[in-house]
């Protein structure tokens, strides 16, 4: 699989108050691509579909393709963290992460080795038991991705919380590139049902830290809500 952010040439604006929607889709898909840390806060869907060259993903399969790429890299792992209003959304999430990791599993072959080779030792197989890799059986993608999630989860590299304060006012997109920069972009669904999205500015954003994240932090609102097989 080409490398993702080889694939998306789109740089970062300063000057621009005013952004068109592709271009701030673009310049999201870069961060997301470029980001140390994604932190999203949603009470609903978010069906936003970003743009790449000349392509247009949506932020769903970006995520997960954006998180199998961050898993072979050498490189520190990459966090993700989730925030929802309710607990059966937590759980539903999960159920939604595994399947769609199946379908990916599914449909991108050529990356099982790699994670049959991130998943050794974490599960006391032997190489036998993964003959569906060459010869994908039905289900047992579904048996794979859940493993990995337990394993993302374990590893608190993939994190959702049960969080229960006034930010859904609007799906919230934090990305920190490194622990001096960050963006945040807020996703707003119009009359007619489209997402579209408002990216903060600097001023906005040190409001929103200081006057609401910084509060989140100090009174250790959220409960985490991990990974289980059975759901």
């Amino acid at each position: 699989m080409t490398d993702l952010k080889d694939k998306n040439i789109v740089r970062r604006h300063t000057s621009p108050s005013v952004k068109k929607e592709p271009d701030m889709n673009a310049e999201l898909a870069y961060e997301i691509l470029h980001s140390t840390a994604i932190i999203i806060f949603t009470a609903r869907a978010i069906n936003i579909e970003l743009k790449m060259m000349s392509q247009k993903i949506s932020i769903n399969t970006l995520l997960i393709e954006d998180l199998i790429c961050a898993l072979k890299s050498n490189q520190p792992p990459k966090k993700y963290h989730f925030n929802f209003p309710l607990e059966q959304t937590c759980i539903l999430f999960w159920k939604g992460m595994r399947e769609e990791l199946a379908n990916f599993i599914a449909t991108h072959s050529h990356l099982l080795s790699s994670i049959l080779r991130l998943l050794r030792g974490i599960i006391k197989s032997t190489d036998s038991d993964f003959d569906y890799y060459s010869q994908p059986k039905e289900g047992e993608q579904s048996t794979v991705a859940s493993d990995l999630l337990q394993y993302l989860s374990n590893e608190s590299i993939v994190n959702v919380y049960h969080l229960q304060a006034p930010v859904y006012i609007a799906s919230i997109i934090s990305l920190e590139q490194n622990q001096h920069t960050s963006s945040t972009y807020l996703c707003l669904k119009s009359d007619e049902g489209q997402d579209q999205l408002h990216k903060l500015s600097r001023e906005d954003m040190f409001l929103s830290t200081f006057f609401v994240w910084n509060y989140l932090k100090m009174t250790q609102a959220g409960c985490a809500i991990r990974y289980q097989a059975s759901y």
